[in-house]
């Protein structure tokens, strides 16, 4: 997915058959307006990320201040959580999510930091 600092609506990109295609997403207003400071946004097809107890992440966001929020429409249709709260020792400017064997990962790049 790509969102450029919130210009726009976010396009996700899915690999099929050695062909990418792409879609336009469009969140809930309230949702968007929240995320002000987003760079960039992850579709998470698994449960390894919670936003609530027993409440998988259907997009993982993250921010130019640090912050990574979660959404699923069935904890809170309008407004994403936040899991980790902003500091100013980074600046957030993309993530991805990528399975190693068995175990999942959550990436980020740290535009401040010059490192993933």
């Amino acid at each position: 997915m790509q969102n450029v600092n919130n210009i726009g609506p976010d396009s996700l990109w899915r690999r099929a058959f050695n062909a990418f295609s792409a879609f336009m997403l469009f969140l809930p207003a309230v949702l968007v307006a929240q995320q002000y400071q987003q760079t960039n946004l992850v579709w998470d097809g698994s449960s390894d990320f919670a936003v609530a107890p027993g409440t998988p992440a259907a997009f993982i966001f993250v921010s130019i201040d640090d912050t990574i929020s979660a959404w699923n429409p069935g904890v809170n249709l309008h407004a994403a959580i936040q899991k980790v709260f902003g500091s100013a020792s980074s600046i957030l400017t993309d993530a991805t999510t990528a399975q190693v064997e068995k175990r999942r990962f959550l990436y980020l790049a740290d535009l401040k930091a010059g490192n993933a």
